[in-house]
C-alpha cells in the first residue's frame, strides 16, 4: 500500500507499507517538508536510514503547546514516540530522507 501525504496542495511525504505487514512502512520525504501536529496511540519505533529529520515535540495537537525540544534526528538512530511522550511534527529541511517505522 502507498500512501501519498498531500498538505497545502503540496506532497510532504510518501509512506510505503512493506509486503506481508501491517505496521512496518518506508517513508520517503520530499525536501522541505512538513507533518502536521500528530499523535501516536500506540507505539512507533523509527529509525532515519537516509538524510536527516527535525522533531519537534508538544503535549497536544496544539501548536501553541510546544514543549520546547527541537531535535536533529540523524541516520540510525532509533527514536520512540507515542502520546505519553508527546505529539509531534517532523520535519525535513534538507534533500530527500527516508526512514523506516514499526507501529505496534
Amino acid at each position: 500500500m502507498i500512501s501519498r501525504i498531500i498538505i497545502n496542495n503540496k506532497i510532504q511525504y510518501i509512506k510505503y507499507r512493506l509486503p506481508f505487514t501491517k505496521s512496518r512502512y518506508l517513508i520517503y520525504w520530499y525536501p522541505n517538508c512538513t507533518t502536521n501536529i500528530h499523535g501516536h496511540e500506540n507505539n512507533c519505533k523509527f529509525i532515519v536510514l537516509k538524510g536527516n529529520l527535525r522533531e519537534y515535540l508538544y503535549s497536544s495537537n496544539d501548536s501553541n503547546n510546544f514543549k520546547s525540544i527541537n531535535r536533529l534526528i540523524k541516520p540510525l538512530t532509533i527514536n520512540t514516540i507515542n502520546d505519553e511522550i508527546g505529539y509531534h511534527k517532523i520535519n525535513n529541511d534538507n534533500s530527500s530522507s527516508i526512514s523506516y517505522h514499526h507501529y505496534y
